[in-house]
């Protein structure tokens, strides 16, 4: 499952072939409503913070096979079946929006890279040109990924499912503080777990 979804991932990224103009603008004009000035919603914030978001974001990848673990070494590897069905169900649908919708995410259009000033940001934005498809995910992986595995656990592992709903909050807030995807694909990125886990039977 785990190459499945990297191949999905991946091969979304091969039918991009322009961004949509039009759905970029609506998506940063819904970011300026919420955010304000999103290029500059951030700054005032602590560095050492904004360094833990980045090293947070980066560790999001660890997500799936972190949930999966945790059910191995809890003797539940009976739900495995139900927890696959929850997590590739979450992001094969990011993935299909991703092959659909072409967007290029605002860290390129704000220009971010250039305003860079941590190290770890540096560090978070080079692992983004070297080991993703580059363009948007929306809705966002990176927020489905661990909401999915925090309700894929809850059930079974109440205290390791809440901490990875938690993680899951976290990892919104370093996706939209290092302008790393819009507010509404983090949002689209919450909802669609929730649908997942709702249709799956809880």
């Amino acid at each position: 499952p785990n190459a499945t979804l990297l191949v999905a991932y991946y091969l979304s990224g091969t039918l991009f072939i322009r961004p949509s103009n039009s759905i970029e603008a609506s998506l940063m004009a819904w970011d300026r409503r919420l955010l304000g000035d999103p290029a500059a919603a951030f700054v005032t914030w602590p560095t050492w913070l904004l360094t833990v978001l980045d090293v947070i974001y980066l560790g999001t990848f660890l997500t799936v096979p972190a949930g999966l673990l945790a059910l191995s070494l809890a003797g539940r590897m009976d739900l495995a079946d139900r927890y696959w069905t929850i997590v590739m169900g979450s992001l094969l649908v990011c993935y299909t929006g991703t092959a659909v919708v072409h967007t290029r995410p605002p860290r390129i259009l704000e220009r971010t890279r250039e305003r860079a000033g941590r190290p770890m940001q540096h560090v978070a934005l080079q692992a983004v040109d070297d080991f993703t498809i580059g363009i948007n995910t929306i809705p966002s992986g990176h927020v489905a990924a661990p909401l999915a595995v925090g309700l894929a656990l809850m059930q079974p592992l109440p205290l390791i499912g809440a901490a990875f709903l938690l993680l899951a909050i976290v990892i919104t807030v370093a996706c939209i503080s290092g302008r790393y995807h819009f507010v509404v694909d983090c949002a689209l990125g919450a909802v669609v777990p929730l649908m997942v886990w709702m249709l799956q039977g809880r």
